[in-house]
């Protein structure tokens, strides 16, 4: 779906504008001057095009230097190592996530379309993306080793966004609309856990987006 299949030690623009963490999440300020916002970007997609290409592990701090026009030392005044990239990467796409989630809940339609749409957008949408890579696999692999925590400050966010749709313009009570914004999430990580196809995943968003919608027209 997304271009990063550019050749080794070459930095492909087309990823940068994936990669924006500078927003709001869950209530933190991300503000950088706009140079080092530029350079940080390029960094990002530069590592993501190396690491997606040729495997986490396979790929070093120096080639990911090489690729985004640094050296070494430069980079590492900025990241501590790949893991600390990897984590940043991470940040970007749930970042990105969330707010397309937001952007979602937002849209006309009914809470099944909306619904539908935000997990589209910030479930599957992402996972394709990886998915799409040559070794996407390994990276997501690794998610709960170097990021596991990053996922679920992220998972706590999503649950708080549909919580709060739900009681602003569904008129839920806050603990009905935190429970099922909770159930939404546990079919949501079940569902990835099952390490499905993408074809799969989308089925089964709708899936669950369905059944919460029916729910929420039982209370």
């Amino acid at each position: 779906m997304f271009p990063f299949n550019g050749p080794k030690g070459r930095y492909d623009a087309s990823i940068a504008p994936f990669l924006t963490k500078y927003r709001n999440v869950s209530n933190r300020q991300y503000m950088k001057p706009a140079h080092k916002t530029e350079r940080r970007t390029k960094i990002l997609a530069a590592a993501m095009q190396a690491v997606g290409t040729y495997g986490y592990r396979r790929t070093s701090m120096e080639e990911i230097a090489r690729a985004c026009g640094l050296s070494r030392p430069a980079l590492y005044q900025m990241f501590s190592g790949k893991a600390d990239i990897y984590r940043a990467l991470v940040e970007d796409l749930t970042t990105q996530a969330l707010t397309d989630a937001r952007e979602a809940l937002a849209d006309d339609g009914s809470l099944e379309d909306r619904l539908n749409e935000v997990l589209l957008r910030a479930v599957v949408r992402p996972m394709r993306m990886v998915a799409s890579l040559p070794h996407g696999a390994e990276l997501l692999s690794m998610k709960a080793e170097v990021a596991g925590d990053l996922f679920r400050d992220w998972d706590d966010a999503m649950v708080d966004t549909i919580a709060e749709s739900l009681m602003e313009r569904e008129g839920f009570a806050p603990d009905i609309a935190q429970d099922l914004a909770i159930s939404v999430m546990l079919q949501v990580e079940g569902l990835k856990a099952r390490d499905p196809s993408i074809d799969m995943l989308i089925a089964g968003c709708e899936r669950i987006a369905r059944v919460a919608a029916a729910a929420c027209r039982m209370e």
